[in-house]
C-alpha cells in the first residue's frame, strides 16, 4: 500500500482516539492523510491516488463517506465505534490486531448498489447509498404520492411516506417499516410504503435496471431525504426520480462474504436487547 486516508467522525471521542493512533501506525509504512468526516472539500483533494480510506465512526459517518468517495478508486474499510456498525467490518480492536494484513493488500472488494437521485428543487442529480424517503413534513397529516415504475403509473399512495431503497438500505429504515432484508450484493431496489392509509401495504422488490417516479400532492409541507443526511423540502405537485445509479460503493472486506448471515444474526441480537 503506498497511500491511506483516514476518515473520522470528530463528535465521537473514540473515533478520534483511534484515528490519530491509526494515523501513527500507518505514516511510518506507507504516506497517510486524516481528515474529519465533515471536511468533505478536504476528503475530495486528497481521495486521488488513494489506495485505501479507513474511515472510523458509526454507520452514518461510513455511508456519507463512502458516497463521497464512489467517485474515486479507494475503497473504504469501515471501523465501527458507534452503534450498531452493519456496514462497518471491524472495531478498534480488531483493527490494530488485522492492521498488518490490510496495509499488506488482502482481502476482497465488495461493491455495493447506490441511488441516483433527481428532482428540480435539489438540481443537479445527487447520489444515495441507503435510501431516498419521500415523506410528510413537520405536520402529521398523510401526504399523497402518485408512483409510475418505468414510466407506467402504478400507484397512489395515502401514507406518512415511501422509501426507496438498496439492498444495504433493506436493513435500516425499509427494515423498521415492514420491507425485507435483501443480501447487500444483490442490485434489487425495494419500495416500501410508510404507514399507509386504507393504501397497498406491501412492500416491492424492483429489479436494477427500474426507474421509479414519484409526484407528490399535498396542502402542506412534504420531505425528500437520501441517506437520512440530506434533506429538501418538497411541495405540492414536485416530482423526484429515482433509480440505480453507475456508480457503486466499494468495500474492502476480509471476511468471507458468507459472514453476512452470522454478522446480521448478531447484529439483528444487539439491536434488540
Amino acid at each position: 500500500m503506498r497511500r491511506a486516508g483516514i476518515v473520522y467522525n470528530a463528535e465521537l471521542e473514540p473515533a478520534a482516539r483511534c484515528s490519530r493512533k491509526l494515523f501513527e501506525r500507518i505514516s511510518s509504512r506507507c504516506e497517510a492523510w486524516l481528515r474529519p468526516s465533515g471536511d468533505e472539500e478536504g476528503i475530495r483533494r486528497e481521495a486521488e491516488g488513494t489506495d485505501l480510506v479507513f474511515v472510523v465512526g458509526g454507520d452514518g459517518t461510513i455511508i456519507r463517506a463512502a458516497r463521497l468517495l464512489s467517485s474515486y478508486e479507494a475503497p473504504v474499510l469501515g471501523v465501527n465505534v458507534g452503534h450498531l456498525g452493519f456496514i462497518a467490518e471491524l472495531d478498534p480492536e480488531g483493527l490494530f490486531g488485522r492492521l498488518e494484513e490490510i496495509l499488506e493488500g488482502k482481502g476482497w472488494i465488495e461493491e455495493r448498489s447506490m441511488l441516483e437521485v433527481s428532482a428540480e428543487r435539489i438540481g443537479a442529480s445527487i447520489l444515495g447509498l441507503n435510501d431516498v424517503v419521500v415523506a410528510r413534513g413537520r405536520s402529521c397529516r398523510v401526504i399523497r404520492i402518485e408512483t409510475y415504475i418505468d414510466g407506467e403509473e402504478f400507484l397512489s399512495y395515502t401514507a406518512d411516506g415511501l422509501i426507496i431503497a438498496t439492498a444495504t438500505g433493506s436493513s435500516a429504515y425499509t427494515l423498521a417499516a415492514g420491507g425485507p432484508l435483501l443480501h447487500p450484493s444483490l442490485p434489487d431496489l425495494v419500495l416500501t410504503p410508510i404507514s399507509p392509509h386504507l393504501s397497498f401495504d406491501i412492500p416491492i422488490v424492483l429489479p436494477p435496471d427500474a426507474r421509479v417516479d414519484l409526484v407528490v400532492r399535498t396542502e402542506h409541507e412534504a420531505l425528500l431525504s437520501v441517506d437520512g443526511q440530506l434533506e429538501f423540502d418538497l411541495r405540492d405537485g414536485d416530482k423526484v426520480g429515482v433509480r440505480r445509479s453507475a456508480r457503486s460503493a466499494r468495500f474492502l472486506r476480509l471476511d468471507p462474504p458468507r459472514r453476512f448471515y452470522r454478522r446480521l444474526a448478531e447484529k439483528l441480537g444487539e439491536g434488540r436487547r
